[in-house]
């Protein structure tokens, strides 16, 4: 079993939303927001059972984070620390969960203020979808996890307190290999159908096979060139494989742009182009895909 952890959450994201409702009912659970107004949120879950959510407060001057998930926008992930390292406990486990890959060093900089803090990533495949005041849960998928750095062991996260967070989780021995991974399926699926205003499952059509291709191949390519490689066949097949089986989802980025939201394009797509540029690359689709969202709002 895990620990009796006391778990702050940073705002009412979806996956935050479901790590919140997941260790609710055996952990002491605070959700944190900076927003001077906020409402309350229903989580429904599989079975249509409806969950209220806590209500999210501001961070109080004397308040200790013992553990913290930061499962926000990757683009927010280092500002949202920052507003509360004040308050991070000197041995305090810091979780990450966000899409697309650029956002480590930058969380490791701003902690070295005190060094002693555990911090660690988590990808997951769980679909949730944000409508409203709703937090629906579509699909339990795995999650995958790996301490970046320990430097508390006698506090740190283990695989019980990851299965309490997500449900279904592992531990992942090479998390480059994970992450990249994840951002292929990402690079593919997500600007895919945020332009064509698509759920997962409509990519199958022939029409978006060629350009599904081109785009996993790309991504390989500087992938390869940044030390982690991928078979290019089985690649495709893994894509096609979560779009089959995340059929009924819409993709964060469809999300983001219907409810204009800016997406995370820039750590996705724009990621592989920045990496591409740098080791001078050619990834044609995957900068115009980065192109059209900018051009949508995104």
């Amino acid at each position: 079993m895990p620990n009796n952890r006391d778990w702050h959450f940073v705002g009412q994201g979806a996956i935050s939303s479901f790590c919140a409702v997941n260790v609710l009912p055996n952990h002491a659970v605070t959700v944190l927001t900076r927003r001077s107004s906020v409402s309350e949120k229903t989580f429904i879950d599989l079975q249509g059972q409806q969950i209220r959510l806590p209500l999210p407060r501001r961070l109080r001057n004397d308040e200790t984070i013992n553990n913290l998930v930061v499962a926000v926008k990757a683009y927010d992930i280092v500002n949202a620390i920052a507003d509360v390292l004040g308050s991070l406990a000197d041995d305090a486990n810091v979780v990450l969960c966000h899409n697309g890959m650029g956002t480590i060093p930058d969380v490791l900089e701003l902690l070295q203020v005190k060094p002693n803090r555990n911090v660690y990533f988590c990808t997951t495949s769980s679909g949730v979808n944000h409508q409203g005041n709703n937090i629906i849960l579509a699909a339990i998928g795995q999650s995958q996890w790996q301490s970046i750095v320990t430097h508390s062991p006698h506090s740190a996260l283990n695989i019980n307190d990851f299965k309490s967070l997500f449900l279904v989780a592992e531990q992942a021995e090479e998390l480059p290999t994970i992450l990249w991974q994840k951002l292929i399926i990402n690079c593919a699926i997500n600007p895919l159908t945020a332009i064509n205003r698509v759920t997962n499952g409509e990519l199958a059509a022939q029409t978006f096979q060629q350009q599904l291709n081109t785009i996993v191949e790309e991504v390989i390519n500087v992938a390869r060139f940044d030390g982690v490689d991928f078979d290019l066949n089985a690649m495709i097949d893994l894509v096609n494989s979560v779009i089959k089986s995340t059929a009924k989802n819409y993709s964060s980025m469809y999300q983001d742009l219907t409810n204009n939201r800016k997406t995370e394009i820039d750590f996705i797509n724009g990621y592989v182009c920045k990496l591409a540029n740098q080791y001078k690359i050619d990834v044609p689709v995957n900068q115009a895909l980065v192109r059209q969202i900018q051009k949508l709002g995104g």
